[in-house]
């Protein structure tokens, strides 16, 4: 796996120099709050990465159409491993590496530029996921945290709280949401689990995943979650109800440390490692099939993140 934790990376932000108040997730003091209204834009955000090295990249590109990724900005610092979630308006990127970041870091997805400092999660990790509705982002999970669930209010700056626990039991979940209901699965075996966004709690078994998985990605749109299970292979659920995944179709290479993001229609997965690929590939999340050619990434990446501001979450 790509973790350089015992070396030096070149920083642009000073991660542990801030102080750092305790916040109350949902907290006014940003500017802010509530559901985010905005007309949703199908742009997917990427950040963070490896390839050999750690790297602070942001990239995008529009979903509904087919292309390769352009370059958005910089994150803070060098990151790999971060989870993320987004509204319509802005893309959030939690935690990350080398070493394990606590920091919360923001970009306004119209508006190519560098992260902006969001605030603080209540650990600091990599390995972890992320997942969204309008109003509230999770990060979830991580190398050292499996248990995890913090929440924040993605329109107000500030610090996140606790949620509850998840039932994955290691690193680099796959997650994704509903408008009302949050799904986190995998991180090292075939289990499901759920969570409803507006409440607090642990996560709710939803069912099974037609194999174990780990190091691979998701995506949803509003009915519908996909599952980067094992090598090249996809599952999908129905959010709304419980059950185990059922097979989806292929994707057009078979990597680790992949991400994935998608609009009302589409799911895009990109990256991923052994070896290095900058692909990216698509699949319309309504049908079952394979998944198809759709570009490239702006440089061959594995352990990035990637929301969009069109995703089930916001539907």
């Amino acid at each position: 796996m790509p973790i350089r934790s015992n070396r030096k990376t070149e920083t642009y932000f000073d991660f542990f120099s801030r102080s750092t108040g305790p916040v109350e997730a949902g907290d006014d003091s940003g500017g802010g709050s509530g559901q985010d209204t905005s007309s949703n834009t199908p742009r997917a955000i990427l950040g963070g990465g490896w390839d050999g090295s750690d790297r602070n990249d942001i990239q995008y590109f529009d979903i509904s159409t087919t292309g390769n990724a352009t370059d958005f900005g910089d994150m803070l610092a060098a990151n790999q491993d971060p989870g993320g979630c987004g509204s319509a308006t802005r893309a959030c990127f939690g935690g990350g590496c080398c070493p394990n970041f606590n920091v919360i870091q923001y970009v306004t997805i119209a508006s190519p530029g560098n992260a902006t400092d969001f605030g603080d999660m209540t650990y600091s990790d990599h390995g972890c996921s992320g997942l969204s509705n309008a109003t509230r982002g999770f990060i979830c999970g991580g190398t050292d945290n499996a248990d995890k669930i913090d929440y924040f209010t993605i329109a107000t700056l500030g610090n996140a709280a606790d949620f509850g626990d998840s039932a994955c039991p290691s690193r680099n979940p796959t997650s994704f949401a509903s408008p009302t209901r949050g799904i986190i699965g995998a991180g090292g075996s075939n289990q499901i689990g759920y969570i409803t966004i507006d409440t607090l709690g642990n996560t709710t078994d939803f069912g099974d995943l037609t194999s174990s998985s780990q190091y691979r990605s998701g995506a949803c749109n509003e009915t519908r979650g996909l599952f980067h299970e094992s090598t090249n292979t996809v599952s999908y659920i129905t959010i709304a109800s419980t059950g185990n995944a059922i097979d989806f179709g292929d994707l057009t290479n078979s990597k680790e440390m992949t991400c994935m993001t998608a609009n009302t229609t589409r799911a895009v997965r990109g990256g991923g490692q052994s070896p290095l690929t900058n692909v990216l590939d698509y699949a319309t999340i309504d049908t079952t099939g394979n998944f198809t050619d759709f570009g490239d990434m702006t440089d061959s990446l594995a352990a990035q993140y990637g929301t969009s501001g069109d995703h089930g979450g916001l539907q």
